[in-house]
């Protein structure tokens, strides 16, 4: 199957999607193809999310033709390999600061002669279909989507080592992370987490990486497409979710203080 997402990046276009951190909802993949999203991101790093689980949630996003990615808790071949057998169609790798770092999420995640990630066919990862094995094999390492994210001050320092390294699509900057490990927790307007926005985005635009962010608001999302952030993410189940609730609810309550 193609993966349109990393299609459109690589195309240049800007891809939107959404995060998943709380919902297990076999509804999640349809629900996000009728509000449009290109893609979904499950989390496994901050959420209580098992393996099971992030397998029934990438087949609704399949199913929907929404390109599913799984945020794996840490740079580790088991993660990765399960996830992407599960049928994930890329990975997001958190807190990646160097490029030894880098050179072994690739490994991990294409096959040889590239990489070294182990190899089942006829399994989820390619719909129980098998086939020619040389050429599933191809067509997973030409398809898979990479995602590193950039969430530290260590891994700004070494940015342009890290997508130097053939087979990175993007570079996501945590913010919230970024922030705290610059010692100016949540302050995004801060120079200093905009000096380290425009190195990142400069090592994206040398090295033709998409640069990736999360945005809570729709004037964020904006405001980051225009500094030139291709592959957005927004917002996330839960905070959705609290923040209409939560201003839903407050006007019901004023109206029933008013009467």
């Amino acid at each position: 199957m193609k993966n349109e997402t990393k299609a459109k990046l690589k195309n240049g276009e800007i891809a939107v999607g959404h995060f998943v951190l709380e919902f297990d909802s076999p509804g999640m993949g349809q629900m996000a193809a009728n509000a449009g999203c290109d893609f979904l991101i499950f989390d496994m790093e901050h959420s209580v999310f098992t393996q099971e689980t992030i397998r029934r949630l990438i087949l609704s996003a399949k199913a929907a033709d929404v390109t599913a990615l799984v945020r794996v808790p840490y740079t580790e071949y088991f993660f990765m390999s399960r996830s992407l057998d599960a049928g994930a169609e890329g990975l997001m790798i958190p807190r990646v600061e160097t490029r030894d770092q880098t050179l072994k999420i690739v490994e991990s995640v294409k096959y040889p002669p590239v990489g070294n990630r182990g190899a089942a066919f006829g399994i989820a990862h390619d719909d129980y279909k098998g086939g020619d094995i040389g050429a599933l094999a191809e067509r997973a390492n030409e398809e898979t989507l990479i995602i590193v994210q950039t969430e530290t001050a260590k891994g700004v320092e070494n940015v342009d080592e890290i997508l130097s390294v053939e087979g990175v699509d993007v570079a996501w900057i945590g913010q919230c992370d970024l922030t705290i490990s610059l010692g100016i927790p949540g302050q995004y307007d801060h120079p200093d987490f905009l000096r380290a926005f425009d190195k990142v985005l400069n090592a994206c635009e040398k090295h033709g990486v998409a640069l990736g962010y999360l945005p809570l608001d729709v004037p964020d999302a904006l405001a980051m497409i225009d500094r030139g952030a291709r592959c957005i993410a927004y917002s996330a189940d839960a905070f959705l979710f609290s923040t209409a609730l939560k201003n839903d609810v407050q006007q019901i309550s004023d109206y029933i203080a008013k009467r």
